[in-house]
């Protein structure tokens, strides 16, 4: 299997200036493998102890996805001069499960923790069932990111943001990451300042 973070096609685009679209070619097919393992996991309750994001064993996504993450990062986003790879991401993407009937739908956001937030979705159930991710800029700017397939969408990880409710029971799988910059995040092809 083809790593992740090797010659990928990624295709930028940008639908808003606080939100980042990257189209990686094969991503969905690539993390269907892990598929089952993240259903199996989000329903064992020593796994989740009641959080609504956990960390997963899965090494594809825990290296490999984490790994393209990075590279995408580092490639598009003027991050600082003091890179440092133990400092500037948390230990491991963390994986969001959200069925009809469960989930947390709360507005949130990572400023403690990350200055980049970044998220991709296995298998997305698509807008007609919603489940969709509301960003909050201020009440006339509430964006919705209904997810597709190969993307990894990149925000600021400042935005409140919440998953929407979904109208079917299929699982939503969404994989979450975090990145710290020394300085504000600057895109290096748009120049937007996060």
């Amino acid at each position: 299997m083809e790593h992740l973070s090797g010659s990928m096609d990624i295709k930028f685009r940008r639908s808003h200036p606080y939100i980042h679209m990257y189209h990686v070619k094969g991503l969905n097919n690539w993390l269907q493998s892990e598929k089952e393992l993240l259903i199996e996991e989000s329903n064992n309750p020593k796994i989740k102890e009641g959080v609504v994001n956990y960390y997963t064993s899965s090494k594809l996504i825990n290296e490999e996805l984490h790994s393209l993450l990075v590279n995408i990062t580092l490639q598009y986003y003027f991050v600082g001069n003091d890179y440092d790879r133990s400092f500037n991401y948390g230990p491991t993407p963390m994986v969001y499960y959200q069925t009809r009937k469960e989930g947390e739908r709360i507005f949130h956001n990572h400023y403690k923790s990350d200055t980049i937030t970044a998220t991709t979705y296995i298998d997305p159930i698509g807008q007609e069932h919603g489940g969709g991710l509301e960003l909050f800029m201020h009440e006339k700017s509430r964006p919705i990111i209904y997810p597709e397939p190969d993307y990894v969408y990149f925000f600021p990880a400042w935005i409140l943001h919440r998953p929407l409710p979904q109208s079917i029971d299929t699982p939503r799988l969404c994989i979450n990451w975090g990145f710290n910059c020394s300085v504000r995040p600057i895109h290096k092809l748009t120049g937007d300042r996060w």
